[in-house]
């Protein structure tokens, strides 16, 4: 006999609502940008078991992986409406989306001492 409670989970029924969610969380959780946390609490479960599932069901995590792409595309939106915009939206979007500022460059040259000395002649 399994431990713990039964999973809350219920095939196409949480798929349909984790599309929901991610395709307009602002009418279905009141969310400004969908998130996975914000899933959690749409679908009353943790946030672990949110990637329990995902582990565990294609179609479960095809929906996510389709439910990032409208959170990226809500980051972005928030980010270009000059009357939305904030400082904020800058952070989530590193966070959320791996955005940078830096650059990472990669200097592919050796020099000896020699070639130093040579110079300064």
């Amino acid at each position: 006999m399994p431990l713990g409670r039964p999973t809350k989970y219920e095939g196409d029924a949480t798929v349909l609502r984790t599309r929901e969610y991610f395709f307009d969380s602002v009418l279905t959780a009141g969310d400004n940008i969908p998130s996975i946390e914000g899933l959690a609490v749409y679908l009353d479960v943790n946030k672990s078991t949110i990637y329990e599932w995902k582990d565990k069901n294609v179609d479960f995590s095809n929906a996510i992986k389709n439910g990032e792409a409208h959170q990226a595309r809500a980051l972005i939106n928030l980010m270009t409406d000059k009357e939305r915009f904030t400082a904020g939206s800058i952070f989530v979007a590193k966070n959320i989306l791996g955005w940078s500022d830096k650059k990472d460059i990669v200097v592919d040259h050796n020099i000896t001492a020699f070639e130093v000395l040579a110079d300064e002649d």
